[in-house]
């Protein structure tokens, strides 16, 4: 798998991205977090790659979610499950597909 980048771009803002061994939320372990008051993601070292594909796409819908002003209420948490499992999905069994949207940012 590639090297992960610095910063992730989330609408207006550059969100640090960091690997750490054992991130928590809230002190319970976790694969990954966004801390919105710091923007950052921080995400565990050692995952799979597919663990490592899920996690990233379930915290940048968080950082979306924060950057577009989605009240908390909305049950952000579980669309983000629902929408990042679904979207790591439609990526692996659609390569194609995201080909052509991929070509469309160069």
């Amino acid at each position: 798998m590639k090297k992960l980048p610095s910063s992730v771009r989330i609408g207006r803002y550059d969100v640090q991205l960091i690997q750490e061994a054992n991130p928590t939320l809230d002190g319970r372990p976790c694969l990954g977090t966004f801390k919105s008051e710091d923007l950052v993601f921080s995400i565990k070292l050692g995952l799979l790659p597919q663990q490592l594909a899920d996690t990233l796409f379930h915290e940048i819908l968080h950082a979306i979610a924060y950057e577009r002003g989605l009240p908390e209420e909305f049950g952000e948490e579980q669309a983000v499950l629902a929408f990042g499992a679904g979207i790591v999905q439609a990526r692996r069994d659609n390569p194609e597909i995201f080909s052509v949207i991929d070509s469309a940012f160069p």
